[in-house]
């Protein structure tokens, strides 16, 4: 087993000073999901944060969360606009 730590970067930092004993990286990237949901819906609009999983000094899974204002653009529809295109 292999402790990880899981360190968040951005507007409420964190810094895991216990971390977690875990099987192997793959196990680590699940856990990193399930806290990577709770960050998500912590989150307002316009907010964005970095999950950082490391384990003996080293970086071994991030992921980046960032949300839009209420105000920005929606996204299009990518099947629509290679229609129109054609």
């Amino acid at each position: 087993m292999t402790r990880y730590f899981f360190n968040v970067g951005g507007i409420r930092p964190f810094q895991d000073t216990l971390g977690e004993e875990l099987f192997d990286d793959n196990a680590a990237w699940q856990a990193a999901l399930d806290i990577a949901r709770h960050i998500v819906a912590s989150l307002r609009p316009g907010e964005g944060c970095r999950l950082e999983v490391m384990s003996a000094g080293r970086l071994i899974h991030s992921i980046e969360m960032t949300t839009k204002p209420s105000h920005a653009p929606a996204l299009v529809d990518c099947d629509t606009n290679l229609a129109s295109l054609r």
